[in-house]
């Protein structure tokens, strides 16, 4: 704790830059809320004929009701204190945001064109990059003895604002057992959270369940052959289905080399490119990770994974460009694709771990 109120100019620094180590679920849901609210709202136009809240020649723009969203966000934070306003502002400031940047189009074209086709493409590009931004704030790394002091004291605030649970407790002491305990203040806390009355932690909810029962199903499924079968089968279509829509529009070089000619590069001929380049090296990363399985299955996922993550942050960025929002049902089966080979990756390192220990 020394270091952490020393009043040197870098020490100031961090002191206001003391991160929350729950951030990422924070902001997780404020980016779920955003996606879904565009979701929600252009499926609405949509089914409505895209009606206008207006009146005497006013048209009422859901770009500022996304504003009120984000206000709202703003005003529970800056006034009220606990986790239950923290998820608040998430949803709602996530909601918000989502019916601001929806109406992008309007304030890229001269004539406030909603319906700018590479407006879609481009408000996924901003969710791409705000959840990469995410997952740099949120990474999980050990926290400092000053990050993890003022953590610990959020856990002693909800006591006092709610009934504390016994995983709430053993959080918080895990967090002070990496500060110094010496300082005066950590062991004051420690005894606080030693005294404090605690409740029964709750039951886990069925997908902590499901979560837990899976696991051990996946252990005793992963040395099956038809595991195997069915794993490496779903990644060879995936190979074969992007290199042979790749070389069936291999045209689009042609067309490309076409438009440069005639009068710069088409919008079309610019996303078919891209479509083509992200479904060659899609393809390729697959047939790499096939390729590792009989070595690592380990290797074998990451691969995979890479590939998937060609396609979700590059490929889906053109087919939005092209297809608009009918390109979300290709992204759905990508992200569950995605959080299928984490879960199996996870797995696979912990038995590694198992096994050099």
């Amino acid at each position: 704790m020394t270091e952490a109120r020393t009043a040197t100019p870098h020490a100031l620094f961090r002191r206001d830059f003391v991160r929350r180590i729950d951030a990422l679920g924070y902001l997780e849901d404020f980016l779920v809320a955003a996606v879904a609210t565009i979701l929600c709202i252009r499926a609405f136009l949509a089914a409505l004929d895209y009606p206008q809240l207006s009146g005497g020649g006013l048209h009422i723009a859901h770009m500022l009701w996304g504003g009120l969203g984000m206000m709202l966000a703003i005003v529970a934070v800056l006034s009220f204190q606990g986790r239950f306003w923290l998820g608040f502002a998430a949803v709602i400031g996530g909601i918000g945001f989502g019916a601001f940047v929806d109406e992008l189009g309007k304030f890229i074209t001269a004539d406030n064109n909603y319906f700018f086709q590479p407006a879609v493409a481009l408000i996924y590009l901003i969710f791409v990059g705000l959840y990469l931004l995410f997952r740099a704030l949120g990474r999980a790394v050990e926290p400092s003895p000053q990050v993890a002091l003022v953590n610990a004291f959020d856990f002693m605030k909800e006591a006092v604002l709610r009934d504390l649970d016994d995983d709430e407790r053993q959080a918080a002491l895990g967090l002070l057992g990496l500060c110094d305990p010496h300082d005066p203040v950590v062991s004051s806390l420690s005894g606080l959270l030693h005294d404090a009355q605690t409740v029964e932690s709750p039951t886990p909810r069925r997908l902590v369940r499901l979560v837990r029962w899976s696991r051990s199903y996946y252990g005793a499924a992963v040395e099956t052959r038809w595991f195997r079968t069915l794993f490496i089968g779903y990644y060879l279509v995936m190979a074969v289905v992007s290199l042979v829509w790749a070389v069936a529009n291999i045209g689009a070089l042609e067309s490309l080399e076409r438009a440069r000619s005639l009068s710069g590069v088409s919008e079309s001929a610019f996303a078919s490119l891209g479509s083509l380049l992200s479904a060659l090296a899609a393809g390729a990363l697959v047939v790499f990770g096939i390729l590792r399985w009989r070595d690592s299955r380990l290797s074998a996922y990451l691969w995979f994974e890479r590939a998937v993550l060609v396609s979700i942050f590059f490929g889906q960025f053109f087919n939005f460009y092209e297809e608009a929002l009918t390109a979300v049902f290709g992204l759905a089966v990508l992200l569950v694709t995605l959080a299928t080979l984490r879960y199996a990756i996870g797995q696979e390192r912990r038995a590694a771990a198992r096994l050099t220990a």
